[in-house]
């Protein structure tokens, strides 16, 4: 089946996508199917059912547009919607630990990737039917920073936001130089316009806070 799958794809890119030398975007899909292929007949030899577990896993999160319903999450682990985290994980335990724990030993990567979309599951079914999860608005699909640092539900079961530090190293021209922090509420200046207001303010750091405060 495999195999096949493989045969289907290189038909579908067409038979240049094998003489491009890999130059080309059909050449490297075609390359990355045919690599997936080997690690998947490798899994598949040493476990066929983990294998099947693990594909099945990733076939719920597609399905689900990757998040999964505490409803499909429930029928997964085959617990009950709202059982509770203790009991989503028991059912872990019986039923995936050690298929992962034997996918492990081929494909590592894959076998994390199963445990961490377990997380999300276990996180769903257990949660209690009245729980309610944040999403934005039709009419806003993002968060400001701050606001979203708050947020559970976009740290835990997937990390969508974190604290680390973010550093990028800058090298200034020789000369008159002005560096500025500007904040979401300065959005709504152009370049030119911070340009413009700096020169008006040259070395004056708190009149140009003030003018472009004022501005914004």
């Amino acid at each position: 089946a495999v195999r096949q799958a493989v045969a289907t794809f290189e038909v579908a890119v067409g038979p240049e996508a094998a003489r491009q030398g890999g130059d080309l975007l059909p050449a490297k899909a075609l390359a990355r199917v045919m690599e997936a292929a080997v690690e998947v007949e490798a899994m598949l030899s040493l476990d066929v059912y983990a294998t099947r577990a693990l594909a099945e896993l990733y076939e719920m999160m597609d399905e689900e547009q990757g998040i999964p319903t505490p409803r499909r999450a429930a029928s997964v682990l085959g617990v009950e919607p709202g059982c509770g985290e203790a009991a989503a994980q028991a059912a872990i335990d019986r039923r995936y630990r050690a298929l992962m724990s034997g996918i492990a030993t081929r494909s590592p990567e894959h076998a994390a990737r199963g445990l961490c979309i377990l997380a999300e599951v276990a996180e769903a079914a257990g949660r209690p039917p009245s729980a309610t999860v944040w999403a934005p608005g039709d009419a806003a699909r993002s968060v400001d920073v701050p606001r979203a640092l708050g947020f559970r539900d976009l740290k835990r079961p997937r990390r969508l936001v974190g604290t680390e530090v973010a550093a990028e190293v800058v090298i200034l021209e020789t000369g008159i130089t002005n560096v500025l922090l500007l904040t979401d509420g300065l959005q709504g200046l152009s370049d030119v316009e911070v340009a413009e207001i700096v020169g008006l303010h040259p070395r004056r750091p708190r009149a140009v806070c003030l003018r472009a405060t004022a501005a914004a």
